[in-house]
């Protein structure tokens, strides 16, 4: 028996009783895009996924865990670009604007 999603989701979640794909947006359950997360919060995650993989006992696991910690990284590297990025063209809209 495959597993539904209501299965295993909380009852809370955004997800519940909802499509995993919607074919009219193109975006999964209708998210049209991820919640903001700050660089320090992707950098926590990370490192609480690193700890894990530390304790994993098999390969799978070990791997699996490895990928969503480089996930974080990658993805607290991507935040902290575009953030300075912003700051960058802030800085030449005012210089342009003065």
């Amino acid at each position: 028996m495959v597993p539904q999603p209501a299965d295993w989701l909380p009852d809370h979640s955004p997800f519940q009783n909802r499509p995993l794909l919607t074919r009219a947006s193109g975006t999964i359950a209708g998210l049209t895009h991820m919640p903001f997360t700050s660089t320090n919060v992707c950098l926590e995650k990370a490192e609480h996924y690193r700890r894990a993989k530390e304790l994993a006992r098999d390969d799978f696991t070990h791997r699996y865990l490895g990928q969503i910690e480089r996930g974080y990284r990658i993805l607290a590297a991507s935040e902290a670009a575009s953030a300075a990025s912003k700051k960058v063209q802030e800085t030449r809209k005012n210089a342009r604007g003065a």
